[in-house]
């Protein structure tokens, strides 16, 4: 009996403590709706870069990185973003709604310049290289990294590890590196 009570106060305290975190975080962000958590471990250089819709879950230890103040990341209604997911935006990275993003993807709209040749490239200037949207109800598998300029369709898959690098119209599975379309789903009218 004892044991039991324990658990409910543990698990009771752990919703409390999840309440203030994103009370608190959230209000850093340009926008934040109803519902929706933000996981231990979040980290942002300008959070107020960041507008989410209503019902967003942004799992442990999801990090996004704005390299200037022009940045922006929009994500609609009921997205559910996973642990330890990484989004490094210049320009605009858009998640439209209910979609699902697995554990450990990358987006970026960036890249890191390469141009000269005697310099390091961590000391090169990041380079926009195309804005990324992700479409309505889309589900990202684990480990996917999303290339600037990409633009993926509503209820796509995008298979574990893959690396997309080019556009992925609406309905179809892509999967590998770099991302190819293996089907088409049928669309039910």
């Amino acid at each position: 009996m004892l044991i039991k009570l324990f658990g409910i106060v543990v698990r009771l305290f752990g919703r409390i403590m999840r309440k203030i975190r994103t009370k608190l975080l959230s209000s850093g962000f340009g926008a934040w709706g109803q519902g929706g958590d933000i996981s231990r471990g979040f980290q942002s250089n300008a959070s107020f870069q960041i507008c989410c819709g209503n019902n967003v879950f942004l799992n442990e230890y999801m990090w996004v990185s704005f390299n200037n103040d022009k940045g922006k990341l929009n994500i609609e209604d009921d997205v559910y973003v996973g642990r330890f997911c990484t989004i490094s935006i210049s320009s605009l990275i858009t998640i439209k709604k209910n979609a699902l993003i697995s554990d450990r993807v990358f987006i970026g709209d960036c890249n890191h310049g390469y141009k000269n040749l005697c310099l390091p490239i961590s000391q090169q200037p990041i380079i926009f290289s195309g804005t990324v949207e992700i479409g309505e109800g889309c589900w990202i598998g684990a480990g996917v990294a999303i290339l600037p300029g990409v633009s993926i369709g509503k209820n796509s898959v995008i298979g574990a590890n893959s690396v997309v690098t080019c556009n992925v119209p609406d309905y179809c599975i892509a999967v590998g590196n770099p991302a190819s379309v293996i089907r088409k789903l049928a669309v039910d009218k």
